[in-house]
């Protein structure tokens, strides 16, 4: 599955949602089933790419969708079709709840992780790599735990030589930077020139 297949298959669902052939309750349950589908296939990048496009597109298909049925309901109501207008007000309601919750929000349902290490100071004294001191920038909307911190070892000719990792069983703060210090990574092998640390992974830390 690529990006554009993501962004057709969303439009399709909405224009099948639009025209009545899917209940709110299908549309939301075939929306995740193709959220979760292009997760395990798309890189973060081609993923995040995918959700802003589908939350601008997305969003001005759910707004004309409800001008058509605001002309609809208000049609209905002069018509003395009382009970018919009621229905369709609950109708726009809901169906504007769950779109807007979609695709003004996308990561209330696919939480957004995006953590970064930096002002990272390493030592590598008795052949040892050792994080001296590093803070962790947490861009989620989400409060994360147990960051994963990996560090490439390379050689001169930028090879990787040996990656190692650790986890680190703290909270970090959403939209908020926290300190680090003194995080032993394990032992360097011989021809290492460089290391290259990053953050291979976290949670979400639900309460």
């Amino acid at each position: 599955m690529c990006p554009q297949d993501v962004k057709d298959k969303m439009s399709e669902l909405v224009k099948k949602h639009n025209a009545d052939d899917l209940s709110n309750e299908q549309f939301t349950e075939q929306a995740n089933a193709l959220a979760l589908m292009a997760r395990a296939s798309l890189t973060d990048e081609e993923f995040r790419s995918v959700l802003d496009d589908i939350s601008s597109t997305g969003l001005r298909k759910a707004i004309r969708g409800l001008i058509v049925d605001w002309s609809a309901v208000l049609s209905e109501a002069f018509e003395g079709f009382w009970a018919k207008t009621i229905k369709s007000i609950w109708r726009l309601v809901l169906g504007g709840a769950i779109l807007g919750a979609i695709f003004s929000a996308p990561h209330l349902i696919w939480p957004k992780m995006d953590v970064k290490i930096l002002n990272t100071q390493i030592s590598r004294y008795d052949d040892r790599l050792t994080l001296v001191s590093f803070d962790l920038m947490n861009d989620s909307y989400l409060e994360l735990k147990d960051p994963e911190i990996a560090c490439d070892m390379k050689g001169q000719s930028g090879t990787t030589i040996k990656t190692v990792s650790k986890v680190i069983y703290e909270v970090l703060p959403s939209e908020g930077k926290r300190s680090f210090m003194d995080v032993a990574m394990g032992e360097i092998p011989e021809q290492v020139a460089y290391f290259s640390c990053y953050v291979k992974g976290a949670s979400v830390h639900w309460r």
